[in-house]
């Protein structure tokens, strides 16, 4: 993005997924005209000039609003990091790969009965994540739970949940207001119950084609059982 032709007051770059490490490394990039004119009702930790019982005051410019220790440790991977992508072709390269292997992935998934697939079946406007569910008879959702334990028991990474956004996850779901409140009242009730959700399949660099057929495999597996 060039900064100087857009002119934005603020611009968020995070390295989250870029780095792969689950801490996260990133910047809020403000223009100091901009930044003046926030405001800020709380302090944390590095924010403060001074406190009292009664009233603090906070450090002057970006200071009072970089609450925390920054992940020092990962900051220096960034050369490294960005230097191995150019390297091996930019990001257009690892998007034409993970491109090919998910577009491997629906195939594969498309000819398994008892799986859900959400989203397009193919690769229009879809990316290198793929959320689904195996399905008991009577269409029931088999527990995300027990989906991501049979694949550690297989050495697959997956994840399950909604995926830090449930209401979209029960509207994909079909969860009415009715459902819903059953369930808070449940969970209200019960220590042991999970959010409704799938299972998620998300491709990237370090990903082949020997793990497409494993994760195919598995899936054809898993939806027999049931």
């Amino acid at each position: 993005m060039d900064l100087q032709s857009v002119q934005p007051d603020a611009a968020v770059v995070s390295f989250y997924k870029v780095l792969g490490l689950p801490t996260g490394v990133g910047a809020l990039l403000v223009r100091k005209s901009f930044l003046s004119r926030l405001s800020k009702d709380r302090f944390a930790g590095g924010t403060v000039k001074m406190v009292t019982a009664d009233e603090y005051v906070l450090r002057s410019g970006h200071e009072r609003f970089e609450e925390g220790t920054p992940n020092f440790g990962s900051i220096p991977l960034l050369k490294f990091v960005l230097d191995f992508i150019e390297k091996i072709g930019g990001i257009d390269a690892i998007g034409r790969h993970v491109q090919h292997l998910t577009t491997e992935l629906l195939k594969g998934l498309n000819d398994v009965e008892n799986v859900q697939i959400y989203g397009p079946r193919t690769m229009e406007s879809r990316g290198g994540t793929i959320s689904l569910n195996v399905l008991r008879s009577g269409d029931e959702c088999v527990p995300h739970r027990e989906i991501v334990e049979a694949a550690g028991e297989s050495n697959i990474s997956l994840r399950g949940g909604c995926f830090c956004n449930p209401i979209v996850g029960a509207k994909a779901l079909g969860l009415g207001s009715e459902e819903g409140g059953r369930l808070i009242q449940l969970a209200r009730e019960a220590d042991e119950i999970e959010m409704p959700g799938a299972v998620r399949l998300s491709l990237g660099l370090a990903n082949t084609s020997s793990d497409i057929v494993r994760i195919i495999e598995f899936v054809r597996r898993v939806a027999r059982k049931y």
